[in-house]
């Protein structure tokens, strides 16, 4: 990602299964994360330690979601509780855990995180930065989109929420996946417009 990128896109193999078939997850948690439309995964490790890890701010939006998600959004943690160990990186910006969400419920967490920015920095969301990685499954078809963003928190749902909105509308995963360079933020918000007339 450059650093005039703000939203990085490409296709991955993590599906749920991948993140549920995970060695730290036992079959009892197992059994409970395959409900769920919506997965919160670990960074694969860092520096000499090579456990999952979550960012600090994991449980606080785990907690928000829970009280304002509707009975659609069904969310999980991808490890036991007594396992969770966090990693803070940058105190400057708004860490927000990886997201592993199905298509169907996309457009609803995109709303539920945009509200989490906003509840988590109030006034000073026009100077916050916030990084998340959020990949969108598409059960239909199998396919997977990881997108990356990393940039000021007020343009959050205008790139990751333009993203989500043309997949609901029915642009194909691999469509959006093939945008490697800067120029899909510009596509991104051209389609986003051109759907809005």
């Amino acid at each position: 990602m450059t650093q005039d990128q703000l939203v990085q896109i490409s296709a991955t193999d993590e599906s749920f299964d991948y993140w549920i078939g995970r060695d730290y997850v036992s079959a009892e948690l197992r059994e409970r994360l395959s409900e769920a439309n919506v997965l919160f995964t670990p960074y694969p490790g860092y520096l000499e330690y090579e456990g999952p890890l979550f960012p600090i701010e994991t449980s606080e939006f785990f907690r928000y979601l829970q009280g304002n998600a509707g009975d659609g959004v069904i969310a999980d943690v991808c490890i036991e509780d007594e396992d969770l160990e966090y990693l803070s990186l940058n105190h400057d910006v708004l860490e927000l855990p990886n997201v592993l969400v199905k298509l169907l419920v996309a457009p609803m967490l995109v709303n539920l995180i945009c509200g989490y920015i906003l509840y988590r920095l109030g006034s000073r969301i026009k100077d916050a930065s916030v990084e998340q990685e959020l990949t969108i499954e598409d059960s239909r078809t199998g396919l997977r989109l990881k997108t990356k963003y990393k940039g000021p928190a007020s343009k959050y749902d205008e790139f990751v929420g333009s993203i989500v909105r043309l997949l609901k509308d029915g642009d194909d995963l691999r469509t959006l996946a093939e945008l490697e360079d800067a120029a899909h933020e510009e596509r991104i918000t051209r389609l986003s417009e051109r759907r809005k007339r």
